[in-house]
């Protein structure tokens, strides 16, 4: 018994049914709060669901029942205990708060969750996992189900699935102009489409899990039915992405969540790093990173480029970035590395195949090769890192620093929309590809797929090759991660 780690989607913190707090505004059921009083204390924020009163009370207000006790009536030890009515509350002042008003006596609502034995161990609380609360909101009154938590950190609406499932949180990381905006919106597309099968008739199928994320999915249906480009990610994505993926293998089936959350590219490079230090403990609890890197702000890439297909670019756009995750990032990390497993980026690889002889690039780098009718294999992962690593030793200064700053990490390139679509301008300055029909995205999925290997949410295919001489391999590592993870 038990469920797991209730993680935040915004601040990576981890609670539980005792501290989460359930938003008691938004209920199923008739709706009725009292508001507070004008000489009532104004609420705590760092503890917003409980606020205790020692001071003058006021005949009449929210914690008064129907009788007619003054202040003078009633002890200052019951006064101290009294729990004043608010829009957060954990189960257990509700529970209080109803106790103290004389209401009917609150019902918790518990989903039983089986927790997978690479879990089990971890699992604090023997209890089934608290989804809602039944109660009065005033006396008599109907009963309501406060169903929505909330983070007690933050203040984020959790996902309903969460605490039923494992969440993993992914810091999304890149400067500006590297493609982040247009890399999440065809990975948002992709993952809604659950296209491509994995190894072994396996399957990974995926659904949005945060309502808050409804204006950028709309923003990427938008982008691949019509062929308008999105805005920036920050304008466009309020809330980290957050999508529920269900792996299926035969008869074994495995959840998770996975949130998203980008960065604001300006941060990275900017002169100050305010930002970065506001979010360094957020950056500490993540489960994995992902780095975008533009090939247009390598110099010889962009050099060797004809005038025409150029992109504006900032030969020092690197630079600045590798100084502000070691002054402003690293320090949060044990011994100045992030050791949580990361995928490095290369985005534009369509730049990369269109120009592969001016700059020099093998035919056989994976980078520019064309894609294997199997991908996910040990050999289709080496070949992958072992090409983007090649062409990204052109910049030698940013591809060392990240190898060392991030010493479990996997390189990769891909490209959002494909190779042969046209981009114009539209109205507003509105960019539009003008053949939305010929979006082909390109390796868009695969640093996901790689990211849930890492964290053994997937089986461990970059260890299998294809082949009857592999089989019985295969079939071991499968089994072994079926008793473990399943």
């Amino acid at each position: 018994m038990g469920y797991y780690p209730i993680k935040c989607i915004r601040c990576a913190h981890v609670t539980d049914n005792e501290h989460v707090l359930f938003n008691t505004k938004d209920v199923i059921g008739d709706v009725f709060v009292k508001d507070r009083p004008e000489t009532a204390a104004a609420p705590d924020m760092t503890s917003p669901f409980m606020e205790m009163k020692s001071e003058t009370v006021t005949k009449g207000s929210i914690w008064d029942d129907d009788d007619e006790d003054t202040a003078e009536d009633i002890p200052m030890q019951e006064l101290q205990a009294t729990i004043e009515f608010s829009q957060y509350m954990t189960c257990s002042d509700i529970e209080k708060y109803c106790e103290q008003q004389g209401f009917d006596r609150c019902q918790r609502h518990y989903q039983h969750v089986d927790v997978t034995p690479d879990f089990a161990g971890k699992i604090t609380d023997v209890n089934d996992l608290l989804t809602g609360l039944s109660f009065q909101k005033e006396k008599d009154g109907k009963t309501v189900k406060a169903y929505k938590r909330i983070c007690p950190h933050c203040h984020c609406e959790l996902p309903s699935r969460s605490g039923s499932m494992p969440t993993y949180n992914v810091t999304v990381m890149g400067t500006s102009a590297s493609g982040k905006t247009v890399y999440l919106s065809a990975l948002n597309w992709l993952l809604a489409q659950s296209q491509g099968d994995l190894p072994y008739r396996s399957s990974l199928t995926c659904l949005s899990a945060n309502k808050a994320n409804q204006d950028f999915v709309n923003k990427s249906n938008t982008l691949f039915e019509q062929g308008v480009l999105p805005g920036t990610t920050q304008i466009v994505l309020t809330e980290p992405l957050v999508v529920e993926m269900t792996y299926r293998l035969q008869d074994r089936m495995k959840r998770c969540l996975i949130a998203l959350a980008d960065m604001r590219g300006e941060d990275l490079v900017a002169q100050d790093g305010e930002n970065l230090l506001a979010r360094g403990e957020f950056f500490a609890r993540a489960d994995a990173f992902m780095v975008l890197v533009s090939p247009m702000n390598m110099q010889y890439i962009h050099n060797s480029l004809p005038n025409g297909e150029r992109e504006e670019s900032n030969s020092n756009v690197h630079q600045t970035l590798m100084s502000n995750i070691s002054e402003y990032i690293l320090p949060f990390f044990q011994n100045g590395v992030i050791a949580a497993p990361t995928v490095v980026m290369m985005s534009k690889c369509d730049v990369l195949m269109n120009n592969a002889a001016r700059l020099a690039i093998p035919l056989s780098n994976a980078v520019v090769a064309a894609e294997p009718p199997i991908k996910f294999t040990g050999t289709y992962f080496a070949q992958q890192n072992r090409g983007t690593q090649t062409i990204m030793q052109c910049d030698q200064s940013l591809f060392s620093f990240l190898k060392n700053t991030f010493p479990r990490t996997y390189f990769t390139s891909f490209s959002s929309l494909g190779r042969n679509i046209v981009i114009e301008e539209g109205e507003n300055s509105e960019k539009k590809i003008q053949n939305p029909n010929a979006i082909r995205p390109i390796r868009v999925v695969d640093p996901i797929i790689y990211i849930l290997i890492s964290l053994g949410f997937l089986p461990d295919f970059s260890l299998m090759e294809l082949g009857p001489q592999h089989t019985e391999n295969n079939i071991g590592i499968l089994n072994r991660w079926i008793a473990e993870r399943t």
